[in-house]
């Protein structure tokens, strides 16, 4: 699967941001905290609709705030997300995509991963199954394909009693720590991850029998690759009844609240000793440090 580009938008809205001095661009860009993020639509939804990047409810842009406040200096967002993006998705965009690898990348302060939320979801049928429906050739087939498979799905997952995830486990286990070396190794910039959370949702069969033990892989993943965390699968656990009434995964904006709260407390942490060290200033500037030699496979 292909990503959708460009899927980049700053921290607040480009008038805005213009109209400060501060933009894409602009000399006080360079001056910029860089904050890269690889995600899904969480980074995109609130439990009603679909937000635009920019919007200030979103926990990307609640985290940048809080950096600006906390900080003193200016952050900005690039959003490299997708909906249903999972780990092998992302996997193929770190180890693929040239603009992501020399670009963006390079230029990131901190780098926050939050699509492996995807993984754990139960299906009826596998994926790479359900993957070649878009690559059936008769358009009146493909799309009557598609219409049963969306029609039938929560059937199907109740039949099979949601033992088939989107992304097998073994899948998630070998992939996120490549990404997690592979991202470091473009970016020489901390990464942080987010981790996973309970699912109540009609279209997986109100079955959720996969994220508390992919939440364990994940956290037990982070701190093996000394990947600093925000944990919000209590979060979500407080906020179940808010979640999407139909997918159950997109996110109040409490809880984006919550969670972007959160997230700039890591960010700083992870920060703080190169801009204590630099009166404040990011440790390194867009596109002043490359990776050098063969990445890691």
């Amino acid at each position: 699967m292909g990503c959708e580009w460009p899927p980049v938008a700053p921290c607040g809205t480009t008038r805005e941001r213009t109209e400060t001095g501060f933009g894409p661009g602009s000399a006080l860009d360079l001056f910029a905290v860089h904050l890269v993020l690889l995600g899904d639509s969480t980074a995109f939804h609130n439990h009603e609709e679909r937000l635009p990047l920019d919007d200030p409810r979103l926990y990307q842009n609640v985290a940048a705030a809080e950096i600006e406040t906390r900080t003193g200096w200016p952050v900005r967002v690039t959003a490299l997300v997708r909906a249903g993006q999972c780990t092998p998705d992302v996997w193929r965009l770190v180890s693929k995509d040239v603009w992501t690898q020399q670009v963006v990348l390079p230029s990131a302060d901190a780098v926050i991963l939050n699509f492996a939320g995807g993984d754990m979801l139960p299906v009826g049928i596998p994926t790479w199954i359900k993957d070649l429906i878009p690559r059936v050739p008769q358009p009146e087939i493909r799309r009557r394909l598609r219409a049963t498979y969306w029609d039938r799905h929560a059937d199907l997952v109740r039949i099979t009693k949601g033992r088939m995830r989107t992304v097998p486990r073994k899948v998630s286990l070998e992939l996120w720590p490549r990404i997690v070396d592979l991202t470091r190794f473009y970016s020489q910039a901390p990464v942080i991850t987010l981790t996973c959370q309970p699912v109540r949702a009609p279209h997986h069969g109100d079955l959720d029998p996969h994220s508390r033990q992919h939440t364990d892989d994940l956290i037990a993943m982070a701190e093996e690759r000394g990947v600093p965390y925000v944990d919000h699968y209590p979060i979500a656990e407080k906020a179940i009844d808010d979640l999407n009434p139909v997918d159950g995964m997109h996110w109040p904006d409490y809880m984006h609240q919550e969670v972007g709260e959160q997230l700039a407390e890591v960010v700083i942490e992870q920060l703080s000793p190169f801009l204590a060290g630099t009166g404040g200033m990011p440790r390194r500037r867009p596109g002043t440090e490359r990776a050098v030699g063969d990445a890691p496979g």
